[in-house]
């Protein structure tokens, strides 16, 4: 549903229809995680306007081996800023009418802060398509559509305050700078913006020096960019590293880079450039 839409279609209300294979995805190919909001691809971008263009959504959702479809659970994991504080309800349709694949939904939902309504359509094969195949649904199913819907239109309602952008506060995800993080794991301590450089430089020594550039900390992710300088004075190019943290140890590390500039700055024969 999108701001200032009406809510329904045939009664006097226009209707927004829009589908995935509007918006074809790959598996997702996105370097950083969804939640620092720094999409690299075009098509990322596209969907995430759109997504953002929302305060609602209606999903409908057949049930593959007790889960959702693959297309479906890859779209909604390309993003996550643009998921929060809006409503979600579900149409669902199986051999069993789809439960449990929005089961599976509703605990997405949560973790991408949305708020996901009790009332739900469910559609079995065997009374709502005839031969198991021709959509044919009965009117009894009409009630709770309607209070599916009555209910995301409430709760989209209801979150309106917090999509709305805060005073003094920028808009930005929701992490803040920080110029000294420490961190105890299995893979040792990194205390401050200095022993994080020290170990990626030890990486790089052969190709160039490291410089700190920023910090970004957003729960359990920790994101930190540095400025390679080759060696034989070529322009400097980004490092970016990635930590992931739970439970205090450290579960997740990536080091992101040019790599064809990197093979480049660490041969004594090339230019560089």
């Amino acid at each position: 549903m999108r701001r200032g839409a009406p809510r329904r279609p045939g009664r006097g209300r226009r209707g927004l229809r829009w589908f995935l294979r509007d918006f074809p995805l790959p598996h997702l190919d996105e370097v950083m995680p969804p939640s620092f909001g720094q999409y690299q691809n075009e098509h990322t971008r596209r969907w995430a306007e759109k997504i953002a263009s929302f305060d609602g959504f209606i999903v409908i959702t057949p049930e593959y081996n007790h889960s959702t479809s693959g297309v479906l659970k890859n779209a909604i994991d390309y993003l996550f800023a643009e998921w929060n504080n809006k409503a979600i309800g579900f149409i669902s349709y199986g051999a069993h009418g789809g439960v449990r694949a929005v089961e599976h939904l509703r605990v997405m939902a949560g973790e991408l802060m949305m708020a996901d309504v009790r009332a739900q359509v469910v559609l079995p094969f065997a009374t709502e398509f005839e031969n198991h195949s021709t959509f044919t649904p009965g009117d009894y199913n009409l009630p709770v559509l309607d209070t599916m819907l009555d209910q995301v239109v409430a709760w989209s309602q209801a979150l309106a305050p917090l999509r709305a952008p805060q005073a003094n506060e920028p808009a930005a995800p929701a992490g803040v700078l920080a110029s000294d993080v420490i961190v105890h794991g299995p893979l040792g301590r990194i205390d401050g913006a200095e022993q994080y450089q020290a170990s990626l430089s030890r990486i790089f020594a052969l190709t160039g020096t490291l410089e700190f550039r920023k910090r970004w900390v957003d729960g359990g992710d920790v994101m930190t960019w540095f400025d390679l300088h080759p060696r034989g004075g070529s322009a400097p190019f980004s490092v970016a590293g990635w930590l992931h943290v739970e439970d205090g140890r450290i579960s997740g590390v990536r080091v992101t880079f040019d790599l064809g500039r990197l093979l480049r700055a660490g041969d004594p024969g090339s230019s560089g450039s």
